[in-house]
C-alpha cells in the first residue's frame, strides 16, 4: 500500500465509507454501488526488511505513515504475517479444503441470520444502532476493546465502525 501515492489511496476512503462511487463529468454525475472487500499488503520498510535499530525504526515509521490513519481505520482486519523460512516454503503445506471452508461460511451466515433476525444485511453493513441491538458486548469484550483502543491509539471512528477492526 505505501508504494501508491497518498492521494491515490485517499480516493478509496469515500467509496469504502459510503458503499458507492460517484463519477462526475461536465454533463452530470452518476453513482454506482461500490461495496467491496479491500485486500492490501504492506511491508514494514521499502526493502521489506524488519528494522533492527533506531534509525531503521524511524524509516519504517515514515514509510508506514504514507497510509493515513482514517484509511487504515476503514480496513476491518489487520494481520501481521511473519517471515517464512525456506524450509517452510518447500515443505508440504496442509490447509483447509474448499468444502470445509464452504461449510464454515454457510454456518457463519446462518448464525448471522439468526442473530440479526429480519435484517438481511451482512454484518459489515450494520450501522452503530443495529450493532448495539444485535451484538451487545459483555464486560470482558468491552475491556478488550478499551485496551486495544488505548494500546493502538485507535480513534473514535475505529470504535464506532461497522464492524470494529479485528487485529490478528
Amino acid at each position: 500500500m505505501p508504494e501508491f501515492g497518498r492521494s491515490v489511496l485517499e480516493t478509496l476512503r469515500q467509496p469504502m465509507e459510503d458503499g458507492q462511487v460517484t463519477i462526475a463529468r461536465a454533463h452530470g454525475s452518476v453513482q454506482f454501488p461500490a461495496r467491496f472487500t479491500l485486500v492490501a499488503a504492506m511491508n514494514p520498510t521499502p526493502s521489506g526488511q524488519s528494522p533492527n535499530d533506531p534509525v531503521s525504526h524511524r524509516q519504517m515509521q515514515r514509510y508506514l505513515d504514507r497510509v493515513s490513519g482514517p484509511l487504515i481505520n476503514q480496513i476491518d482486519i489487520h494481520m501481521e504475517v511473519p517471515e517464512v523460512s525456506y524450509g517452510q516454503l518447500t515443505s508440504q503445506a496442509s490447509g483447509t479444503d474448499s468444502c470445509t471452508m464452504r461449510h464454515r461460511v454457510v454456518t457463519a451466515r446462518q448464525r448471522q441470520t439468526q442473530r440479526n433476525g429480519s435484517t438481511l444485511k451482512p454484518n459489515c453493513e450494520l450501522g452503530a444502532r443495529e450493532l448495539d441491538r444485535f451484538s451487545q458486548l459483555d464486560k470482558s469484550a468491552r475491556m478488550l476493546l478499551k485496551q486495544a483502543m488505548t494500546k493502538l491509539g485507535l480513534s473514535a471512528r475505529a470504535y464506532d465502525m461497522s464492524p470494529a477492526p479485528l487485529l490478528i
